[in-house]
């Protein structure tokens, strides 16, 4: 381990600390990454390969759904809501991603979430409740 960390470090202070080496990440973290800017090919080819399309990663623990809606990726969004992901999966705060559409006003993704039976988490726990 402290030779991981000795090479690691060592990395860095030969490049310089602007330039720090790509860690690998996960097939779920390139998704992810992948719906936030908006690459549509490699979002397919994520989910066609098998990739978990509701895994929540991340600090706020959000889906790839989240994330394409909140950078306004309609074609991405389209994308995965036609995968059948779970539209009215909640953040780790509890906010599905049509309240993220709300909250930002886009209305054209709030639209398509709507005509997918999207809800708002208010309304999820109103159905919830006996």
């Amino acid at each position: 381990m402290k030779n991981t960390a000795l090479i690691v470090f060592t990395t860095i202070f030969l490049l310089g600390c602007s330039e720090l080496p790509e860690l690998p990440q996960s097939d779920v973290v390139r998704l992810h990454r992948a719906a936030e800017s908006g690459d549509l090919k490699l979002v397919t080819q994520l989910i066609e390969a098998g990739v978990n399309k509701n895994a929540k990663v991340g600090e706020w623990q959000d889906t790839a759904l989240h994330r394409a809606a909140l950078y306004h990726h309609k074609k991405v969004v389209i994308y995965l809501i036609n995968s059948e992901i779970d539209v009215n999966i909640m953040d780790r705060y509890g906010n599905t991603v049509l309240d993220d559409a709300i909250g930002w006003g886009d209305q054209i993704i709030i639209d398509l979430l709507l005509s997918r039976g999207a809800m708002t988490s208010d309304q999820l726990n109103s159905t919830e409740e006996p």
